[in-house]
């Protein structure tokens, strides 16, 4: 906010004197705003340059919170395994990209101000060698080209604080850009859907195929299998095979793209999501303490009494 009213501010004065300039000689006003266009593409460019460089620090920045948040939580394997020396290159390597791209971005933001600087120099020099014949000539009063002169100096010098106002919407445009995916994803349960009844009967992965975001091949291809209402079933497999993959298909924390997972005959697609998961008991892979009782952590996401929680 504070740069925003101090360029408004500078805007205003900027125009005011640039009217001055027009009173006291429009030709020399008109040399001096062919250098316009060449101005915009400077900055424009400029612009561009630093909102490629904060999404590729962004993205590296999130590259590096990964390894990090893996190597603290995965601790006991990292030293079990020797692999300290594997961890600490893998950081160093992503830190070096954070380093190089905010290097980048700053470098970018710098230029602003001295490329503005220059441009007035060189739009003044030229100013001077054509209004210098004039001059000579007797055609143009020498206090006139001082003032118009000055009004364009003070105009020219009331657009840097712009300057930097255009790099500063441009290096806001990365993270702009990534909440606005996120306010635009869709939710989870965007329409009305019937409540799904009692399981009685099965269980079914229909003809199931589930390929990750940039993975190389699919994690589940034409699976189908049928499970029976009070059958016990244990999914075993290699790491990678697809056993949390194939689970998380029934709860839809995940979407297959080709298939159907049918409970009792009826698409968990076409079900209320929250009656979905009310049928459904989990215990993850991985142990999750919410801040609170062990009562209440028994009690997460249900609204059983005391006695149900002892049992």
């Amino acid at each position: 906010m504070v740069l925003m009213g101090k360029s408004v501010s500078q805007l205003t004065k900027g125009i005011a004197a640039f009217v001055v300039a027009c009173i006291f000689d429009y030709r020399l006003v008109i040399v001096a705003v062919l250098v316009f266009p060449i101005l915009a593409i400077t900055l424009h460019r400029i612009g561009k340059k630093v909102s490629k460089g904060t999404k590729a620090s962004l993205s590296a920045q999130q590259e590096l919170l990964r390894i990090s948040s893996e190597s603290i939580q995965g601790l006991r394997a990292v030293k079990v395994n020797t692999a300290e020396q594997v961890s600490i290159s893998a950081f160093d390597e992503e830190n070096k990209q954070v380093i190089k791209a905010e290097l980048k971005v700053r470098l970018m933001r710098a230029l602003g101000s001295p490329l503005m600087e220059i441009l007035a120099i060189f739009v003044l020099g030229t100013l001077a060698a054509i209004a210098a014949r004039s001059i000579i000539d007797g055609s143009l009063d020498f206090d006139t080209f001082l003032l118009s002169i000055g009004s364009l100096a003070v105009a020219g010098g009331s657009l840097r604080p712009l300057a930097g106002l255009v790099t500063e919407i441009h290096a806001a445009e990365a993270p702009a850009d990534r909440l606005m995916s996120l306010i635009v994803a869709p939710s989870e349960e965007d329409e009305a859907k019937p409540d799904l009844s009692k399981h009685e009967n099965s269980i079914e992965f229909n003809n199931i195929s589930f390929t990750y975001d940039n993975a190389d091949s699919p994690a589940i291809q034409n699976l189908s299998v049928t499970i029976e209402h009070g059958q016990r079933v244990a999914i075993v497999g290699p790491n990678g095979s697809g056993k949390t993959t194939l689970v998380s298909l029934l709860p839809r924390l995940l979407e297959p793209q080709e298939g159907s997972v049918l409970i009792d005959g009826t698409n968990v697609n076409q079900v209320n999501l929250q009656s979905l998961r009310g049928h459904m008991g989990v215990v993850t892979q991985e142990t999750v303490m919410f801040y609170g009782s062990i009562e209440s952590n028994i009690r997460f996401g249900s609204n059983a009494t005391r006695e149900e929680v002892e049992k």
